[in-house]
């Protein structure tokens, strides 16, 4: 689940137009179904490793 550390300055009108674009890539991310390649894989194994839990 993505997480962000936002703004609290900005009002939440300015946050719509990167949060419809992120939506987009998001879905078209979503929407592949071929296998990752071995780079695809060493990234994501990369990220996986550095998820943190928030309490």
């Amino acid at each position: 689940m993505p997480v962000w550390d936002l703004d609290r300055e900005m009002h939440s009108k300015e946050w719509a137009a990167p949060a419809a674009a992120f939506a987009k890539r998001l879905a078209e991310a979503l929407a592949v179904t071929t296998d990752l390649t071995t780079a695809e894989r060493s990234a994501r194994d990369a990220l996986a490793g550095k998820q943190v839990t928030l309490r």
